[in-house]
């Protein structure tokens, strides 16, 4: 039994685990051994045997998928033909393959290197559900509310973490430079205000306004701050927005990003480009567009 063994082993095994991005689907997680956990987490909830009294807090980041494309190092040069073969590979029709690129279209005007078909795939990957984006934190949201819990709040964070004072930049697992990408985790530093990983201006505010929700909620079960952040329902799908205040500030947005949600709850995504390193393969050749499924 894992319980047995010494702490420190299992941790030096799963981080040998971690750092091989070709063994990406075989890192730790929860398993449904019958005992400890009984059904996964979804089928819990579904059946309504889990602890619905809880209040619940549960976001995204705005390109989380970024952070694993990087460290599975699929190019900057990722174009048109390498997505449309991969939405082939993954089972999508041609239809379907051009509605999910034509409502992931609203990548940033400053792409930072990466090439607009980049961030689309990027953008697809993470509105997967369930998945890590906020199309899967709507989905949650919309499952814990049918199993009974009273209260959800939502979030979305936006802001790409700029160089700091020291002209250095946040950890990614590669060289390039990540400050137009709100990756996986970029949130962490704001919701426990770590003044000094972030810019002294515009960035600790943000933090320090962050970590005012999170600790009232922690206090009470209500986030509370000078914006008030309203339970999600279904019907509004609000969701609370964390941003700098050059670019927004902190403000509510009702169905943020409902187009591609409701084509990824409509299609179930495969498995995400995270897992698949393909493209980080010398001579890989990718098939054309052409061959999309009819």
């Amino acid at each position: 039994c894992i319980s047995a063994l010494d702490a420190t082993d299992l941790q030096s095994a799963s981080m040998a685990v971690m750092t091989q991005p070709t063994k990406l689907p075989h890192m730790w997680g929860p398993t449904v051994d019958g005992t400890l956990l009984t059904d996964t987490p979804a089928g819990l909830i579904q059946s309504k045997s889990y602890n619905s009294a809880a209040q619940v807090v549960v976001g995204s980041v705005r390109d989380d998928m970024a952070y694993f494309w990087m460290l599975q190092d699929i190019p900057p040069t990722f174009g048109q033909i390498e997505l449309d073969g991969s939405l082939d590979e993954d089972g999508y029709t041609l239809s379907q393959g051009i509605e999910l690129i034509d409502v992931h279209r609203d990548y940033p005007s400053e792409l930072g290197g990466w090439s607009k078909w980049w961030w689309m795939g990027m953008r697809i990957n993470t509105d997967v559900v369930p998945g890590p984006g906020h199309c899967g934190v709507r989905w949650l949201a919309d499952l814990l509310l049918a199993g009974g819990t009273e209260a959800v709040y939502t979030y979305s964070f936006q802001h790409p973490t700029k160089k700091r004072s020291d002209g250095s930049t946040p950890p990614t697992p590669r060289a390039w430079d990540p400050t137009t990408l709100v990756y996986h985790t970029a949130e962490i530093p704001y919701v426990f205000a770590e003044l000094d990983k972030l810019d002294a201006g515009e960035e600790a505010t943000c933090a320090r306004t962050m970590n005012g929700y999170w600790t009232t909620f922690a206090q009470s079960g209500t986030p509370t701050g000078a914006v008030q952040w309203p339970k999600y329902n279904t019907s509004s799908s609000e969701t609370l927005v964390f941003d700098v205040a050059s670019s927004g500030g902190v403000h509510t947005i009702q169905s943020m990003r409902k187009a591609a949600c409701d084509l990824a709850d409509k299609w179930p995504g495969p498995r995400p480009l995270m897992y698949d390193n393909r493209y980080a393969v010398a001579g890989y050749k990718p098939v054309a567009s052409a061959t999309l499924k009819k």
